[in-house]
């Protein structure tokens, strides 16, 4: 992620699953989207995602 992109850059998801990638982009400070089509897992990643304190997170 640090390689990859640059503080505030948008980083996106299409394959989110539990939202790992979306935890360590927020603590990076990246934004991050992602798509999940499976309930139970996005309830996960919401709970993870929601769990980062950050300053550019505005929620799920």
């Amino acid at each position: 992620m640090r390689i990859a992109s640059n503080a505030d850059n948008l980083v996106f998801d299409p394959f989110m699953g539990v939202g790992s990638t979306g935890v360590a982009t927020l603590k990076l400070d990246r934004r991050f989207s992602g798509v999940g089509i499976e309930e139970d897992y996005y309830r996960a990643a919401e709970k993870r995602l929601s769990a980062v304190e950050t300053p550019l997170f505005t929620g799920v």
